[in-house]
């Protein structure tokens, strides 16, 4: 988080930035969940300020929603924030 260019977490939003026909491995899916959940609890104005920045992340995520619970988990915690 302390990156200015956000390259660790640009890495980890490209998990979700692939097509929505394509089904995300639901074992990945909680490991992202976990990792965001902590940043969001952590630090969530940066994650909010990243978030407003790369708006596609966000996008690919709503993409995703139907697919699996640790998403819909992550965009609960993002609105909680």
């Amino acid at each position: 988080m302390e990156d200015p260019e956000y390259k660790i977490l640009n890495a980890l939003m490209d998990f979700v930035a692939v097509p929505e026909e394509l089904q995300l491995n639901s074992t990945l899916c909680g490991y992202f969940n976990k990792i965001l959940s902590f940043w969001l609890i952590k630090r969530p104005g940066q994650m909010i300020k990243y978030l407003s920045q790369h708006e596609s992340g966000l996008n690919d995520l709503v993409d995703h929603i139907y697919l699996n619970s640790s998403i819909i988990d992550i965009m609960i915690r993002i609105c909680c924030v």
